[in-house]
């Protein structure tokens, strides 16, 4: 077989390993499986490079790494804000102890999966028990990665009458260290490898939920206490409200208490009954939300995202839930159709309807018309809010 031919079969045997490591470990929801795994498919990846010195040094070290990104990936779980300086800093320090202990480059891919995989550990309730386990886990990888190089491969390219590796060469461990990590252009290159990184860091950060988790590290500052984490807001601030929580439902980065949504805007399709019967006499107008919608979304299509429209999304495990809508409100029946999909998948919702009140009559309630109803749904907010902390509290 040809050469490249033959690396090529192997880089997709890797990808496609690494690909179905990933997803038995989301389905499972264990991460060992898929740490264990990753490290399988790693093994792919090394052997099929024929400019790799394949030798178990050359293994151990590339499993460092990873082992390393892991364990720093963990360490997020103490501000998720330093996510992208950990990436960049996982880079920069396996790019130069490659270059110290004379190590061909390791598989960066291998090292972000699993520098994601310990972000996504240090989500979960971590302890030193499960971090100890799951660095056991790494290590039996590498061992899985150097038995496979020296038996199992052997074995597969006999059998396909390919040509074998020297197995001689991969038990030789190389010794000695090189100076070249020292040079200026082997320092800018770990400086640029670690700037991508960060990006990529950036970017994991993102996906995590970066924008959301900003309010639970920093709640302390205004008086808070990120034990007692309730949202609230109201038309445009309700719907941001619904996306933070559907959002945190998928990471669990913080525990949210309680949403309570004041009229809020839970879809964006604008089809339920109160658009069409209170839109062309009722603040906001059906002529107010198509230009809402359009100044708010890149483009129709975006209406089907669950952040975008709440009311189309899982509520299998979102928290306690007030609902407050007024009766004249165009946005009052997707704000209902919300409450009511909460109740049905069994979670904890009330909802307070208002007769005869407008869309934003808790914020004008200066006026002498909303006076008496923003009077009473702020009494009830107060009410609801200190029976959730008393029944956390027993």
């Amino acid at each position: 077989m040809d050469l490249k031919k033959q690396e090529v079969y192997y880089f997709y045997g890797a990808f496609i390993t690494t690909f179905m490591a990933v997803i038995l470990g989301v389905v499972t929801k264990n991460y060992n499986i898929l740490l264990f795994s990753v490290l399988g498919a790693f093994s792919f990846s090394f052997v099929s490079f024929s400019n790799q010195k394949k030798d178990i040094k050359n293994v151990f070290f590339h499993g460092l790494t990873m082992l390393i990104a892991f364990n720093l990936g963990t360490l997020v779980s103490l501000s998720l804000m330093i996510l992208p300086f950990l990436a960049a800093f996982v880079f920069f320090i396996s790019y130069l102890y490659c270059e110290m202990f004379k190590i061909g480059a390791p598989r960066y891919f291998y090292i972000l999966v699993l520098f994601s995989s310990g972000v996504k550990v240090s989500g979960t309730s971590l302890t030193l028990d499960s971090l100890l386990v799951a660095n056991i886990s790494i290590l039996s990888g590498v061992l899985f990665s150097i038995m496979y190089i020296l038996f199992v491969f052997n074995i597969v390219l006999k059998l396909t009458k390919q040509t074998t590796i020297d197995t001689n060469n991969l038990l030789k461990i190389s010794t000695g260290f090189s100076d070249s990590w020292k040079q200026p252009e082997i320092i800018q290159k770990a400086v640029y490898g670690a700037f991508t990184f960060f990006i990529l860091g950036y970017i994991i950060y993102l996906l995590n939920g970066g924008d959301s988790v900003w309010i639970n590290d920093h709640i302390v500052n205004f008086g808070g206490n990120k034990n007692k984490l309730f949202l609230i807001g109201d038309s445009a601030g309700g719907n941001l409200v619904l996306g933070l929580v559907h959002k945190n439902q998928n990471i669990q980065k913080f525990d949210i208490k309680g949403q309570i949504l004041m009229y809020p805007d839970t879809s964006f399709e604008y089809t339920t009954h109160s658009i069409n019967e209170n839109s062309l006499f009722h603040f906001p107008t059906k002529e107010i939300l198509y230009t809402v919608r359009k100044a708010y979304l890149n483009n129709e299509y975006e209406i089907y995202n669950t952040l975008v429209s709440p009311l189309l999304a899982n509520v299998s495990n979102i928290p306690p839930t007030l609902v407050i809508t007024a009766e004249n409100n165009p946005l009052r029946d997707e704000a209902i159709l919300y409450h009511e999909k909460l109740l049905h998948e069994n979670r904890d919702s009330t909802h307070f309807n208002f007769k005869d009140m407008e869309h934003g009559f808790i914020q004008y309630y200066q006026h002498p018309r909303n006076s008496q109803a923003a009077e009473n749904a702020l009494s009830e907010i107060k009410r609801w809010v200190s029976n959730k902390i008393s029944n956390e509290i027993v």
